[in-house]
């Protein structure tokens, strides 16, 4: 599995984690991004909601959780 490391710098990575938990603050959601090198275009939504089960996103208190599902 690829990590956010191979797509953003260090200093892109902290801010992306800041605007994350300031998001989080001003609502119920939990917010989740996930990077990948690629998928098949028509897998697209496929990937996408393998990818938010895996995390079990669905299991979140409010059941409420926002996947930014990122293929490069």
């Amino acid at each position: 599995m690829l990590t956010e490391q191979h797509f953003l710098t260090p200093a892109e990575i902290d801010r992306l984690r800041e605007a994350i938990q300031t998001a989080e603050q001003h609502t119920s959601g939990e917010i989740r991004v996930y990077f990948e090198k690629k998928c098949k275009e028509e897998r697209t939504l496929e990937r996408a909601m393998q990818v938010c089960c895996e995390l079990q996103m669905q299991k979140t208190v409010l059941r409420n959780g926002v996947l930014l599902y990122i293929a490069y």
